[in-house]
């Protein structure tokens, strides 16, 4: 599920609730207009180019380029270039790690080292 679906989820899960649990209702409605406000603000937010690479996939030199193009804006100073977070490109297959993958990948780098060196972990 996507967290962008939340509010609008909520607000239809309060107008079920609005004859039974006005007050139930109402917190809902008001979780849903506090998350989205959140939501905006954190899609205006800006980013460094290596903060906008984590998030995109692309090299800092790419969005470098794109930049100084013109193609994404500079919301940051000159040679200090920053992005909107929601103006960053997603790279087609990208997508950040979960907390459960790097978790296993360490548990699996682990693993092999202790192969490699003879030591039981």
């Amino acid at each position: 599920m996507m967290i962008a679906a939340l509010p609008s989820m909520w607000r239809t899960r309060a107008s079920v609730l609005d004859p039974y649990a006005p007050e139930v209702a109402k917190a809902f409605r008001e979780a849903a207009a506090e998350l989205e406000r959140e939501l905006i603000d954190r899609a205006e937010e800006s980013v460094t180019l290596a903060q906008a690479a984590e998030l995109g996939g692309y090299s800092i030199d790419h969005l470098q380029r794109l930049v100084s193009t013109g193609q994404l804006e500079n919301v940051g100073r000159k040679h200090r270039p920053r992005v909107r977070r929601s103006a960053v490109p997603l790279k087609p297959g990208h997508r950040l790690p979960s907390d459960t993958e790097a978790t296993q990948f360490s548990t699996r780098r682990r693993i092999v080292d202790s192969v490699l060196t003879g030591e039981s972990t």
